[in-house]
């Protein structure tokens, strides 16, 4: 089975206060990078990148660094000002169109770097195992999506909803998804850096 990954990095990232893709981990290092390094010890055909059209003009230097990676990585920009992450998903989706039924998609965050592989390698193998979309119990992010045709067909149409319809939340209730439940350890890496306070406190205890 062949397995896609979509790191959504297209959020207007408000309270953070900057481009989350951007913060420095050390050095030169960004976020970006550490997290598809992470990615980059899965056996994966292709990563995208979900963007902001806007940020199309200030992407030079990221696409510069992606083109120094061994993984094939590609951006996908939004064709939409921010619609949230499901229209970074659509986006996605539509470039998968063409390939094998028997695909996977992970979608991961930007903002949740204390990700571990193994967490998402349970997403992945639970997917195959169970033949059905997988993610953490009340963690809708990651998820390992099956059926991308069904997939696809679903997002169609919630995209043609009203804004506070398109969520998470719905559209895992109306795919055949499962959740599963995360190991106290895995709480601790499940969660989403959304202020400065939170990213400092995550760099000071992240050794």
């Amino acid at each position: 089975m062949s397995l896609y990954i979509l790191v959504l990095a297209g959020g207007r990232s408000s309270r953070m206060g900057q481009d989350k893709a951007k913060l420095t981990m050390n050095k030169q290092h960004t976020l970006l990078q550490h997290m598809l390094e992470l990615v980059a010890e899965l056996a994966v055909e292709q990563v995208y990148i979900s963007r902001p059209y806007q940020q199309q003009s200030g992407d030079l230097a990221l696409t510069q660094m992606l083109t120094g990676l061994n993984a094939q990585t590609k951006i996908i920009y939004d064709p939409i000002e921010y619609q949230g992450p499901l229209a970074g998903i659509q986006a996605c989706v539509k470039q998968l169109s063409d390939c094998s039924p028997n695909s996977q998609l992970l979608v991961l965050p930007i903002d949740m770097p204390a990700l571990a592989l193994v967490d998402l390698q349970q997403l992945v193998k639970s997917s195959q195992q169970k033949n059905t979309s997988c993610y953490f119990a009340h963690h809708f992010l990651p998820v390992s999506f099956y059926d991308l045709a069904q997939l696809q067909q679903l997002l169609n149409q919630l995209m043609l909803r009203p804004a506070k319809e398109k969520s998470f939340r719905n559209l895992l209730n109306q795919l055949p998804a499962m959740s599963i439940e995360a190991t106290d350890s895995q709480l601790g890496r499940l969660i989403n850096l959304n202020t400065p306070e939170q990213w400092q406190s995550y760099l000071a205890n992240r050794n």
